[in-house]
């Protein structure tokens, strides 16, 4: 995350934190309090949800292949090649499922459509598998200078979106944190894009959490969404603007 002219970021597969800034330590800690909580809440995620532990434990993993070949070889050569295939596909499935996180500079309109798509098709063990990503399709308020037409804007949404939206929400309980709209609000386009800005926010971030129990988190929280919006209307129903 940023936060005036500091970067804040965690790294998973080490549980640590850093903030990369030419001011003084002790400046930095009493002006950052915001983002030092918003990088401990994904410290948090990261012991535990599922999502999170499963990359941290193929890391322990893929370090233990890398000393059996020191001690086999007694030398170790860069970069290190020999990931199992179990290894490649957890990769290949991590990268597709966390998502781009592009940065956007046109004024959005509305999230008009949703697509999902096949990334990545493989046969494992006699069994087809098949990872998916979803594009979100937004409307501009900017016109093309050639055609006169709104431009649109298309980003692919990932498990980093969730991820950052429970962040941004905690933290913005306690401080007025203005963060650009992708990773950090993504999802509250998804909500509104189903009619469900009206729930209350706690109800989302549930929502989310539970979705970030599955390998392909996005995934998971669309289908979630459409299985209780289409089949079980009456307990969306029950929440009133009023009771924001």
């Amino acid at each position: 995350m940023f936060y005036k002219d500091d970067e804040g970021q965690y790294s998973y597969h080490s549980f640590s934190m850093y903030i990369e800034s030419d001011r003084p330590v002790a400046e930095l800690v009493d002006s950052n309090n915001s983002t030092f909580i918003h990088e401990y809440i994904h410290f948090l995620q990261n012991i535990s949800l599922p999502y999170l532990i499963r990359p941290t434990i193929a890391a322990c993993y893929r370090m233990g292949l890398l000393f059996n070949e020191i001690w086999a070889n007694l030398k170790y050569l860069r970069p290190f090649k020999y990931d199992n295939k179990y290894m490649l596909d957890l990769y290949e499935e991590l990268n597709i499922t966390l998502g781009k996180s592009q940065e956007c500079y046109y004024d959005l309109n509305k999230l008009k459509d949703i697509k999902q798509n096949i990334a990545y098709e493989k046969k494992i063990t006699k069994k087809e598998t098949r990872i998916f990503e979803y594009t979100l399709n937004f409307s501009t308020n900017e016109e093309d200078e050639d055609t006169g037409l709104k431009k649109e804007f298309n980003y692919i949404a990932g498990a980093m979106d969730l991820l950052e939206y429970i962040s941004y929400k905690i933290e913005n309980k306690f401080f007025n944190t203005k963060l650009p709209i992708f990773p950090y609000k993504t999802v509250d386009y998804i909500f509104k894009y189903y009619n469900l800005s009206n729930i209350p926010e706690k109800v989302k971030l549930l929502l989310v959490e539970y979705a970030l129990y599955n390998d392909n988190p996005v995934k998971r929280l669309i289908y979630i969404i459409e299985e209780l919006k289409l089949k079980k209307e009456l307990l969306f129903s029950y929440y009133r603007l009023e009771e924001l």
